[in-house]
């Protein structure tokens, strides 16, 4: 079967780390009817957005979790998280000499309402821009491969590790996977954030302090990461075995530490990448408010449709990416 039609009103919830809200719009879609790739965690399709002008400015991927659970908001602030970082870093002297700045591409959470999942609510996805104009390329991974194809000089390298010391050891980006050099920015998407307790994980690929120490096995400091004289891997201590009541109080670890001493971040980085794990999905009453986080079994096979009921889109306004240019996919 073909792709479907355009499908009512979708809902897009955009989030924004200034009113910690999102602010939601509604537009009409057409999703193709196959992934056109396929991940580990999701299935990708081509998407248009037939509420904007014809040509490039539509084309959008949606992305459907081929797991039993996803959290599409957890997933859409933690992309907001890492533009944040991104642009803080783009502002570092040192970096506005470089050719190529770093940012990620805005992330919004789509409800389906033509579309029912399992549980008999609205099916949810997450929908980007689709980057086109060069070779998309995957530079490093959640769990410390790096692509050795990938010059070990390229500043994403460096920008992952300045996250750990921006942060003060709390925060790791990475999976770092996009587009480099296209139109004067290196484009990125769907990036891990690695995080340490108290903080709440983002999701099931925050690998926590596993993440972390895979990541500084395998990367090398180039001359970027010298330059901005970031701070070194700290080991993380082993764990202590817990002893007995007899044996003194007060020395065994604290659960959820993994051996790690908390450390205070700067008031401003600590309150807003906190915002962004928050649980603040839209409140009660809210059009969203009812919808389960779930995947439709039968995904891709859904059959053309008419335009019979609405749907609302979510999306971050806390990102405002440059223009693009993008695909234009033919659904002929």
């Amino acid at each position: 079967s073909g792709p479907s039609a355009g499908e009512g009103f979708h809902v897009v919830d955009v989030y924004d780390f200034s009113t910690k809200g999102w602010s939601v719009s509604t537009t009409v879609v057409r999703l193709d009817s196959y992934p056109f790739a396929q991940g580990v965690l999701r299935n990708v399709y081509h998407m248009k957005d037939l509420s904007k002008p014809p040509g490039p400015a539509q084309d959008y991927v949606a992305k459907f979790t081929r797991k039993k659970h996803e959290d599409y908001f957890l997933t859409c602030k933690m992309q907001a998280s890492a533009a944040w970082l991104a642009k803080r870093w783009n502002r570092l002297p040192y970096i506005q000499k470089m050719d190529h700045p770093i940012a990620f591409l805005e992330v919004a959470v789509l409800e389906l309402h033509e579309r029912v999942g399992p549980e008999g609510a609205s099916v949810l996805c997450c929908v980007e821009p689709y980057l086109f104009g060069g070779r998309f390329r995957k530079v490093l991974n959640n769990y410390g491969w790096v692509n050795p194809k990938i010059p070990k000089s390229v500043s994403t390298f460096a920008f992952s590790h300045w996250t750990y010391h921006f942060t003060r050891r709390q925060y790791l980006v990475t999976d770092m996977q996009g587009m480099l050099s296209q139109e004067g920015m290196d484009w990125f998407t769907d990036a891990q954030i690695h995080s340490l307790p108290p903080a709440v994980a983002f999701g099931p690929a925050d690998m926590r302090q596993r993440g972390f120490e895979k990541f500084f096995e395998t990367h090398e400091c180039n001359g970027i990461c010298r330059a901005l004289c970031l701070i070194p891997f700290k080991p993380f201590p082993k764990p202590k075995r817990a002893k007995s009541a007899s044996r003194g109080r007060g020395e065994s670890s604290t659960p959820g530490s993994s051996g790690q001493r908390s450390q205070s971040l700067p008031r401003s980085v600590a309150a807003l990448l906190e915002r962004a794990m928050a649980d603040d999905r839209p409140a009660s009453g809210h059009p969203m408010s009812a919808a389960a986080f779930q995947p439709l079994p039968t995904i891709g096979l859904w059959a053309p449709r008419p335009v019979t009921t609405g749907m609302t889109v979510y999306t971050t306004t806390y990102i405002n990416p440059r223009p693009f240019n993008t695909m234009a996919y033919n659904y002929s």
